[in-house]
């Protein structure tokens, strides 16, 4: 037996129980997003980078960073999205921040007071780069709420006047019109 052990260990069991108090600390200061990192959402919304429709998986990465993909539905057919978000605040609720792209199916149709037939319409396949703000809830159950709204940009892909009435008006007064998106939406879900 060594002479020098019976004197380390009361230290070795004071780093011991000083180590153990600590994670147990960190467990309990722990945000609910870190202890439930992954959430499943449903989202509806108008323009939304997942459509009117989608479901989306956020996964947390650290206590102020989250990445997130989806897809979903929209006006015009389907469409896919990922995001990064940055998150601050308290443990169950965050003010959030999130750019990303999305992309698939587009129509742009410009209101008019006429038959809808005589009003400009654009379609085609884009891709957005998106810039998004809003806020999100999680209770220490999994219950977990988003609220957002943003703005798209079409950056790629190709969207071009219908062939129907209002063509012309469309090719000569609405060339570039169609390109900024403005959304909103909510996502509700469960966290694991």
């Amino acid at each position: 037996m060594c002479s020098g052990c019976s004197a380390m260990r009361p230290l070795f069991v004071g780093v011991a129980l000083v180590a153990l108090g600590s994670t147990g600390a960190l467990a309990a200061d722990s945000s609910v997003y870190e202890t439930r990192p992954t959430a499943l959402y449903l989202q509806l919304g108008l323009g939304t980078p997942t459509g009117t429709v989608g479901a989306e998986v956020e996964q947390t990465l650290t206590p102020h960073v989250a990445v997130a993909g989806g897809a979903g539905w929209g006006n015009a057919g389907p469409q896919v999205a990922g995001m990064a978000r940055l998150r601050f605040g308290r443990d169950r609720a965050k003010f959030v921040m999130g750019g990303g792209l999305s992309g698939g199916e587009y129509e742009w149709v410009r209101f008019c007071m006429g038959p809808l037939e005589s009003c400009p319409n654009k379609r085609g396949t884009v891709a957005w780069t998106n810039f998004e703000m809003g806020g999100s809830h999680r209770a220490w159950n999994g219950l977990s709420f988003r609220y957002f709204v943003g703005y798209g940009r079409i950056v790629a892909g190709k969207y071009e006047c219908v062939a129907d009435a209002a063509y012309d008006v469309c090719i000569m007064s609405h060339r570039d019109d169609g390109k900024n998106l403005f959304y909103t939406g909510v996502a509700i879900g469960y966290a694991f």
